[in-house]
């Protein structure tokens, strides 16, 4: 909840580079401390590594992801863009489709065949999409527009970190009380709500109303985020939750990534596309610098309409959710296609 605050404070005392340096033995703590403190709850078998499978996903999402950031600096219809995001498209089904024809996948996508599970994990992508990418961008509005410090920035995104951490357990209990697509369908659409207003926020927007609006996302994102990986696990068998979990994590950290880029680059192309000739810079300064406020206010209304789209999609899917879904089936017919091995060999 605190993490934009203190990295607004450790932007403005000390650099950039030490937010990345603060990770490092955070990392290494969390990661001595669960040697003792977490224990497996699903059944462990021995695996062997597919290289090949490493390699092709390593490119295959690494070349989509380049080829998204790259089009902020030099367009979507720039060949190095075309080629970067085709070749990541191609080697990513290359990896879908060896995933679904050896024995020992590293991604096991058999989860997949229970409806819930994809529809559950899709909604969980947008969510975690509107979320990481707006919370890249709302920060570039208030110090670039505003004016804001990085500190002061981070201080406007409090209420709503605060708002997250009071209502994620909330929401657990909730779930069980109403159900995961109810509570789904409330906080996507609370989502959708809260983001529509910030696609026309102006240089004169009270702050106030953001730190208000932002506070009202991030109780729907609450809402939301728990219900989604209720909602996508309630139907993956025992036998396949650690497949279900990769899956799941692994989706939504590409949307993560992929929506930051997307709505990074749509902004600096829209902003690039609006701003006024330079020969008006020497002519009347000042008329220069209304321009180019326009310009970027049109890239940070465009992201945010970007974004509230994506929070519809999320919606759209949570209403085609089963409420209460034959699990039975699915988990049979998903157990059958794992590939497990005899246990004398475990």
């Amino acid at each position: 909840a605190i993490g934009p605050t203190f990295s607004g404070w450790m932007v403005d005392s000390f650099s950039w580079r030490y937010i990345f340096g603060l990770i490092l033995p955070i990392t290494m703590i969390v990661l001595v401390i669960s040697l003792w403190t977490i224990k497996n709850v699903i059944p462990q078998r021995k695996t062997p590594l597919d290289v090949l499978s490493v390699a092709e996903s390593t490119i295959g999402f690494g070349s989509l992801l380049y080829g998204f950031s790259a089009a902020g600096n030099d367009g979507w219809l720039s060949a190095n863009v075309l080629i970067a995001i085709g070749a990541g498209v191609i080697v990513i089904s290359i990896f879908g489709y060896r995933q679904l024809h050896i024995a020992d996948p590293l991604l096991n996508l058999t989860p997949f065949k229970a409806r819930n599970f994809t529809l559950g994990t899709l909604v969980g992508c947008g969510v975690m999409a509107a979320m990481i990418g707006f919370e890249i961008v709302l920060p570039m509005y208030l110090q670039i527009i505003r004016g804001l410090s990085a500190i002061d920035s981070g201080l406007s995104l409090l209420a709503g970190a605060l708002v997250t951490a009071f209502m994620s357990p909330i929401a657990g209990m909730a779930v069980d009380k109403y159900g995961a697509k109810r509570l789904l369908i409330v906080g996507m659409s609370i989502l959708t709500i809260g983001t529509v207003p910030f696609a026309f926020v102006t240089t004169h927007t009270s702050l106030v109303a953001i730190i208000v609006l932002y506070a009202v996302r991030t109780f729907g994102i609450s809402l939301s985020l728990m219900p989604a990986s209720t909602l996508a696990f309630s139907t993956a068998p025992m036998a396949l939750m650690g497949h279900a979990s990769a899956n799941n994590n692994v989706a939504r950290q590409i949307a993560s990534a992929v929506a930051t880029a997307v709505l990074v680059s749509v902004f600096a192309n829209v902003t690039k596309a609006n701003m006024p000739v330079k020969h008006l810079l020497s002519v009347d300064p000042l008329a220069y610098k209304r321009g180019a406020f326009d310009a970027l206010l049109s890239g940070y209304h465009v992201a945010f309409w970007l974004t509230a789209f994506m929070s519809l999609i999320g919606l759209g899917l949570a209403l085609l959710a089963q409420e209460r879904p034959a699990t039975d089936s699915v988990s049979n017919e998903a157990i059958a296609t794992d590939h497990m091995v005899p246990a004398e060999q475990v």
